[in-house]
């Protein structure tokens, strides 16, 4: 099975009548209707009579992520900016640093709200966001593809003539 809904996609297994968040390839369940109404930012409704019925074939592509409570703190992520100009991702209660390729690149839809540090403080540090493995990224002048996580210099642009 591959990879075929956007991120942040509600869906309910018609096996098992769950209903998962998809996202960053995880299937997150939706505990209950207060969680599924919390959440913001999803690709279709969120009655939950009107959320896209899937199978477990669908799902099997997805590897299972962590349960979205009602209590959840920003399940989807939401960006912050800082009084430094930081830019911060807060997820499930962690806020992680975003650099700004990072910024450009995997948050392009998104605008960080203005917030101060002392707010942001009340989230644990968790590690830095970082790129998709397979991203190809131009910056200062050269070409770079990301894997595990590093930027690895592509020495000969002529690649891309060949592509």
């Amino acid at each position: 099975a591959s990879i075929q809904f956007a991120n942040n996609t509600i869906v309910k297994s018609t096996t098992s009548g769950q209903i998962f968040l998809l996202t960053n390839n995880t299937r997150r369940p939706i505990l209950d209707t207060s969680a599924l109404a919390s959440l913001t930012s999803v690709r279709i409704a969120v009655a939950e009579s009107d959320v896209l019925q899937v199978t477990e074939d669908q799902l099997a592509a997805y590897q299972v992520g962590s349960e979205i409570t009602a209590q959840s703190v920003y399940p989807q992520g939401r960006l912050f900016r800082d009084e430094t100009g930081a830019i911060w991702n807060v997820q499930d209660g962690l806020k992680h640093l975003v650099d700004p390729v990072v910024l450009q690149t995997k948050f392009s839809t998104m605008v960080p709200e203005a917030t101060s540090s002392s707010n942001l403080s009340v989230y644990p540090t968790g590690q830095p966001e970082k790129l998709p493995d397979g991203t190809f990224i131009f910056a200062d002048g050269k070409y770079y593809l990301i894997s595990n996580g590093e930027r690895m210099r592509i020495a000969d642009d002529s690649i891309f003539n060949r592509i």
